[in-house]
C-alpha cells in the first residue's frame, strides 16, 4: 500500500533476540510504536530464511545466541541489495538478570569473532570489539544486574542528523552496559560517522568479568579493573552510522541494546520520557533509517 515496511528479527531459534511481542522492560514494543508513528508497517520474522526484499528497514537487537554464517549472509545480502539495517549487540557474556527474568542468562552472540563483524569492518568502517565499557564505579556487585550497569554517553562532535538536537541542548545518552567500536570516517565506497562516546570510562577486555551461574549468589570470576596495555582507554565510541554509496544502504550499529528497550532508554513516566535524550535519539534514528526528508521526522 506504499507504506514503508520494517521487519524486526525475533524468535527463540536461532538467535533469541529482543522482540516487539514483549511489552515488558526487555521488549522492543515502544520502538515498534515509534516506527508506526511514522506511518510504517511493522512485522516480525525469524531469520531462518532470506529477509524479504521489500523490507525498508530490518532491526536486530540483543541476540543472545551466536550469529552464525547463515544469519550473517542473510543480513549482508539484504544490505548489499540496498536495505537499511539497525543492529544492537551487547557485550559478550553480559548476564541478563532483571525483575522480569527470574533465572539469569548470558549473552553469547559471538559477534566479535564472526563474519558479520568482519563485513562491518571492511565495508562500513566500523569495528566492534568484545569489550565492556566500564565506569570507575562499576563493581563485581553491579554486574549482577543489567539495570545497575548504567553509564552516561555523549553525542559525538561529528555532525549528523541524529544527534544534532542533543548537541545543541547538551543532552546525555544513557547506556546499560555497552561494547565499544572503532569508527573509520572513510572506507571504499562508503562513509562512517561516530554517534556516541565516553571519555570517562575504560573498555574492559577480559571475557571473565560476568557471572556464569543462574543466581545472584554466583560472583564474577575476574575483577573489573583497568589494565594498561590490555584494556582500551581514551575516547570510546559506543555507536556508529554507516552509509554505502554504492547501494544507498544505511546501517546503524549500537553497542548497547538497552538503548532500544522499553524499560530502559524508552521508559516513560506517563507521557514524559525519563531519558529525553534517548527518546529523541530513538525517534531520529527511526526517521533516518526510513529515509524521511529533513523536517518530516519528529
Amino acid at each position: 500500500d506504499g507504506r514503508p515496511l520494517v521487519v524486526f528479527i525475533q524468535g527463540r531459534r536461532p538467535l533469541d533476540s529482543a522482540s516487539i511481542s514483549n511489552v515488558g522492560p526487555e521488549g522492543l514494543s515502544k520502538l515498534a510504536d515509534i516506527f508506526r508513528s511514522m506511518d510504517a508497517e511493522v512485522v516480525y520474522r525469524n531469520i531462518n530464511e532470506p529477509l524479504p526484499a521489500e523490507a525498508d528497514v530490518v532491526v536486530l537487537a540483543r541476540p543472545m545466541r551466536a550469529v552464525g554464517a547463515v544469519e550473517s549472509a542473510y543480513l549482508w545480502n539484504y544490505v548489499e541489495s540496498g536495505g537499511n539495517l539497525l543492529v544492537a549487540f551487547d557485550p559478550e557474556g553480559t548476564y541478563i538478570l532483571s525483575p522480569t527474568v527470574e533465572r539469569g542468562a548470558g549473552i553469547r552472540s559471538r559477534i566479535g569473532r564472526g563474519a558479520l563483524a568482519t563485513l562491518f569492518d571492511a565495508d562500513c568502517g566500523v569495528r566492534m570489539y568484545d569489550t565492556f565499557v566500564a565506569e570507575q564505579a562499576v563493581s563485581t556487585a553491579s554486574l549482577l544486574r543489567v539495570d545497575t550497569m548504567f553509564s552516561i554517553g555523549h553525542p559525538d562532535d561529528v555532525a549528523n542528523p541524529l544527534t544534532e538536537p542533543l548537541r545543541e541542548y547538551g543532552l546525555p545518552l544513557w547506556v546499560w552496559g555497552a561494547r565499544h567500536m572503532r569508527v573509520e570516517p572513510f572506507v571504499i565506497g562508503g562513509q562512517a560517522l561516530p554517534l556516541i562516546y565516553t571519555d570517562t570510562a575504560f573498555a574492559e577486555s577480559s571475557p571473565d568479568i560476568f557471572p556464569t551461574g543462574r543466581t545472584t549468589a554466583d560472583g564474577a570470576t575476574a575483577a573489573v579493573e583497568m589494565n594498561l596495555g590490555e584494556d582500551f582507554t581514551g575516547r570510546l565510541n559506543m555507536g556508529a552510522l554507516a552509509i554505502d554509496n554504492r547501494t544507498g544502504a544505511r546501517v546503524a550499529i549500537l553497542g548497547d541494546s538497552e538503548m532500544l528497550q522499553n524499560g530502559f532508554c524508552l521508559v516513560s513516566s506517563g507521557p514524559t520520557p525519563r531519558y529525553p535524550g534517548n527518546r529523541i535519539f530513538a525517534e531520529r534514528l527511526a526517521a533516518w533509517l526510513l529515509e524521511l526528508p529533513e523536517g518530516e521526522g519528529p
